[in-house]
Formats: C-alpha cells, sequence, structure tokens
C-alpha cells in the first residue's frame, strides 16, 4: 500500500478510515477503530484504547504496538486477508486471525502461527475456531 497520511498526534476512530495511514510520533494511545491499511513507525509505545480492527494490512516499522486488553483482530472475508508485515516494531498483548473460508468447499485445512517463533504448544492451547453450522 501506498502511505499517504501520517498521523503523530492523537486518533479517535469510531468508524472505517478507507486508505492507508501511518501512525508515527512518541509514546501515546490511540483508537484507530477499523482500518485498511496501517503502518506502526513511533518512537516509542502505541496503545490501544479501544478494539481495532484491520482489513487488509498491518505494518510494524519501529516501536511498540501494545493491544491492552482491547480486540485486535486481523479480518479475513471473501475478499481478502489481512496480514501482519514485521519490518522491525513489537506487537504486544492478544490478537485475532480471522480465515475466511467460502461456502460448500470442503478440503483439507493447515494451520499455522503468524510468526516463526511462535510455541506451537501455546497456540494449541489458546486457538479457537469457530465453524459455521452449515459446513458441519
Amino acid at each position: 500500500p501506498s502511505f499517504q497520511l501520517t498521523i503523530e498526534g492523537s486518533i479517535k476512530n469510531q468508524g472505517l478510515i478507507k486508505g492507508s495511514i501511518e501512525i508515527a510520533g512518541a509514546s501515546r494511545t490511540i483508537e484507530l477503530g477499523q482500518v485498511e491499511n496501517v503502518r506502526f513507525n513511533s518512537t516509542g509505545t502505541l496503545t490501544m484504547g479501544s478494539d481495532t480492527r484491520i482489513q487488509s494490512y498491518a505494518g510494524l516499522i519501529g516501536g511498540t504496538v501494545a493491544t491492552n486488553n482491547f480486540d485486535f483482530v486481523l479480518n479475513s472475508d471473501a475478499n481478502r486477508t489481512a496480514l501482519i508485515d514485521d519490518q522491525g516494531g513489537l506487537l504486544t498483548g492478544d490478537i485475532t486471525q480471522e480465515r475466511h473460508i467460502r461456502d460448500n468447499f470442503v478440503a483439507f485445512r493447515f494451520f499455522s502461527g503468524l510468526s516463526n517463533i511462535i510455541n506451537f504448544l501455546l497456540l494449541q492451547e489458546t486457538v479457537s475456531i469457530k465453524i459455521p453450522s452449515k459446513l458441519i
């Protein structure tokens, strides 16, 4: 994505930001709401002050992003699945990775962690798989 808007101050979004934004600057609490593409490039810690839903892309460039016990969801639908691009930042706290499975598509599913350093035993204890009843 092309990032043309950089925010270095406070943000309190209660809707959907379509397009791409960069959150830069010093430590603070942010409320992103829903955002299509976001790049985190701070010099400190960006602490979530509300639930966050990423539609397509979350780039971790610099600093720390702390979910702060709020929902941090990587969205998935029929058109795309959101991802995290780790380029040197740090994400702390729980996240939810959605995975869209189209109707009437019965096949083998492979599930893996979001990182090559994830502890699979920890993942196994905390993963929650929800299957629509019409697929069972």
